[in-house]
């Protein structure tokens, strides 16, 4: 009786789920991303998330916020044919993304962030093309799972190679 009456006193405090009350976006910089790909990455309780976008020709970045604490960086811009993902993240937010390279050299991931090469053949900006490549790069604060960072950079760079900037 006395394990019984242990056990519903240990249940009774422990404290509830944390709850999400908010949506997952579905676009990420204002290019379409599915929810699936941006809901692990992003904290699992809050009331309201919000976007914030800055940019310029060839750069945009966007920061999501939950109940007005910045939790996701996203953003893509052009860098000088030849640079390698990893280069990328270690010139925007000092992030070292060595430990996992694709064998193609085309994406870097880890917990706290992700760069990938995008597919760009028409640049919006002629004079790109050639001379220039185009990344997507996405960051958080709380780290995430690897995996679920990786898929969020690559699904967002496609969204991207899709987009205005790459529709020359």
């Amino acid at each position: 009786m006395a394990a019984v009456l242990a056990a519903g006193a240990v249940s009774g405090c422990a404290s509830p789920e944390p709850k999400r009350s908010f949506s997952t976006p579905t676009a990420l910089c204002d290019m379409p991303i599915e929810p699936s790909l941006l809901d692990p990455v992003l904290p699992r309780s809050g009331e309201r998330i919000s976007m914030r976008t800055a940019g310029a020709i060839g750069w945009d970045r966007c920061l999501v916020s939950v109940d007005g604490r910045e939790v996701l960086s996203a953003s893509f811009e052009w860098f000088e044919k030849g640079t390698e993902p990893a280069k990328v993240a270690r010139s925007q937010r000092n992030l070292a993304l060595d430990e996992h390279v694709s064998d193609d050299r085309r994406y870097a991931w880890r917990d706290r962030g992700a760069v990938s090469h995008v597919t760009c053949p028409n640049p919006k900006v002629s004079s790109r093309k050639g001379t220039y490549e185009l990344f997507a790069s996405v960051y958080v604060v709380d780290a995430a799972k690897e995996e679920a960072m990786k898929k969020l950079v690559l699904g967002f760079a496609e969204a991207v190679s899709k987009s205005e900037e790459c529709s020359g």
